[in-house]
């Protein structure tokens, strides 16, 4: 969530020399994307493959971190956050999915609010080290480098674990 809540904000504001109207363009460009892919996942019924979606979507999210990193005009910024918002629903739809599912039914609400924690519970920390890290390199290169280690968490996953494999 830092790279969205603190360095698209500082990105609007130092890199395009933006104000308000273009910081509610990216948040709009990110909404839409995120209701576009949840429309299409709608309009499918749903995904068969929901762990290999998974990682592809947080590979998704992480490309378009580190794309975030070139001198792109602020058309291409915002289509870059378009494409996150896809990728972010896929995520969304897919974790809580995979998360639910895997729970046995006395312990959904459980499981989901572990889910809910660790998603929403680390923004704080996401946010901090986001606004440290940019202080030190600057926004662009903070967005690669989570990035970067989004990239490598996420190709760990697919090696080390089954998840997909998870339908």
């Amino acid at each position: 969530m830092g790279p969205f809540i603190v360095l698209c904000p500082l990105m609007v504001r130092d890199v395009y020399h933006g104000g308000i109207t273009e910081l509610s363009l990216v948040v709009m460009a990110l909404t839409a994307g995120t209701i576009g892919g949840s429309l299409v996942v709608l309009l499918r019924g749903g995904l068969r493959r929901k762990g290999l979606a998974f990682l592809l979507a947080l590979l998704g999210v992480a490309s378009c971190l580190v794309a975030l990193d070139a001198p792109l005009s602020f058309r291409e910024f915002l289509s870059v956050m378009v494409g996150w918002g896809i990728c972010h629903s896929l995520f969304f739809n897919t974790s809580r999915a995979l998360f639910q599912e895997a729970a046995s039914p006395s312990h959904r609400a459980r499981v989901l609010s572990v889910h809910s924690l660790g998603l929403l519970g680390m923004a704080p920390l996401s946010n901090l080290a986001a606004g440290f890290v940019s202080d030190i390199v600057g926004p662009r290169t903070t967005c690669a480098l989570a990035g970067v280690a989004m990239l490598a968490i996420t190709a760990a996953a697919w090696v080390l674990t089954p998840v997909r494999g998870l339908e």
